[in-house]
C-alpha cells in the first residue's frame, strides 16, 4: 500500500523536524516510516522551489517556472564563485545587480 501524498508545507515541516531531531537523517525516516530516498527527493524539490522563488524575488529570472532560465543562472552563478578573483566577484556582483544579464 502507498503512502498519501504530503503537500510541500507537510514535507518542509518534515525535513525541519528531521534537522532538529539530532537524529540522522537514515534513522530518522526509519523511525517515521518515511522512505529515505522520498524524504531525499522531497528535500530537492523544496530547495529548487525555493531557489526558484528567490531568483524571481529578486528580478535574476522573469518567468519563476523557468526551469532553463533558473539553470542558466544558477550555472553561471558557480562559474562565478568558483573563481577566487576579485574581477570575477565584482561581475557577479553587476550580475546581481541587474546591470548584466544572460
Amino acid at each position: 500500500m502507498r503512502n498519501k501524498r504530503r503537500t510541500d508545507e507537510e514535507w518542509l515541516s518534515l525535513i525541519q523536524e528531521c534537522r532538529s531531531s539530532g537524529f540522522s537523517d537514515r534513522n530518522w525516516c526509519e523511525q517515521n516510516n518515511i522512505s529515505i530516498n522520498t524524504f531525499y527527493n522531497s528535500n530537492k524539490v523544496n530547495r529548487s522551489t525555493a531557489v526558484m522563488g528567490i531568483l524571481y524575488n529578486k528580478g535574476i529570472i522573469k518567468d519563476r517556472g523557468s526551469i532553463k532560465e533558473s539553470n542558466d543562472v544558477i550555472s553561471l552563478r558557480k562559474k562565478f564563485k568558483s573563481e577566487d578573483s576579485i574581477e570575477r566577484q565584482k561581475i557577479l556582483e553587476k550580475f546581481e545587480n541587474g546591470e548584466l544579464t544572460l
